[in-house]
């Protein structure tokens, strides 16, 4: 068994090694080749997610559990939708609510971090932030990661794990903090529905919704009064929390 969890995690390692030198690399090429202007990096970001998603299939393929084979019926579907619809409401909530605490004036990392994310044309954003990133994402942190984990410990505790790197890759507090809380529902996602579909179909919703609301101020809940803002942020968070718990005991 010890031998076998070495095995785990030094493969799991691996991939996480593999996946940032690969992504890392082929963003600094194409700076180079584009130049260095924020509104070129995220034509940069998406080569690079791109990329990085090839040489994932390449090298872990056979092994990343996209869809199950076997259909579902009428009545998972309703629950899958259902705990789906949950985990949107519950990131609104969860974004609006960081994104109204001191943290995120207080941390460069994720300010430098959406000025480059944010300087480019809205369908680059789209592109690169709300397609090929959750798919690369969920390649390795669901698809690997959390697969490899859960080999080898309990799923829960997989879940959290996984989570955990998840937000600590994202290299500030405000995005580790979301993150990490975001990877706990993925993982749930994931484990679910028994494929990485789920989480990757999530994580494109939620990013198109933040990547909307950003550049055009679509159902921005911060253009109204901090305390209003607040409350309306905690009742969403709330009400997704709560209808992730039920849908777990709906799956028990």
């Amino acid at each position: 068994m010890e031998l076998k969890k070495g095995k785990v995690l030094n493969s799991t390692l691996g991939a996480l090694v593999l996946y940032h030198v690969i992504f890392y690399a082929s963003v600094i090429l194409m700076r180079n080749i584009v130049g260095l202007a924020k509104e070129k990096y995220m034509i940069c970001h998406t080569v690079g997610a791109i990329i990085t998603i090839l040489f994932m299939m390449v090298a872990y393929g056979k092994n990343i559990v996209f869809i199950e084979k076997k259909e579902d019926g009428k009545r998972k579907i309703k629950q899958l939708l259902f705990l789906s619809f949950s985990i949107i409401v519950m990131a609104i909530g969860l974004n609006d609510l960081i994104m109204s605490t001191v943290l995120v004036k207080q941390s460069d990392g994720f300010q430098n971090t959406n000025a480059s994310f944010y300087a480019g044309a809205f369908a680059i954003q789209m592109v690169g932030n709300a397609i090929f990133t959750p798919i690369a994402e969920e390649i390795l942190y669901r698809g690997i990661v959390l697969k490899n984990l859960s080999s080898v410990i309990d799923t829960k505790k997989a879940i959290v794990f996984t989570a955990l790197i998840f937000g600590v890759l994202h290299g500030n507090i405000v995005q580790f903090i979301f993150a990490t809380i975001l990877g706990i529902a993925f993982g749930i996602a994931a484990t679910y529905a028994k494929g990485i579909y789920l989480p990757i179909i999530l994580h494109m919703i939620i990013n198109s919704i933040s990547l909307i609301r950003t550049n055009f101020g679509i159902a921005n809940f911060q253009n109204i009064s901090s305390t209003i803002h607040i409350m309306v942020a905690t009742v969403l968070l709330v009400v997704g929390a709560l209808g992730i718990f039920i849908s777990l005991k709906i799956k028990k």
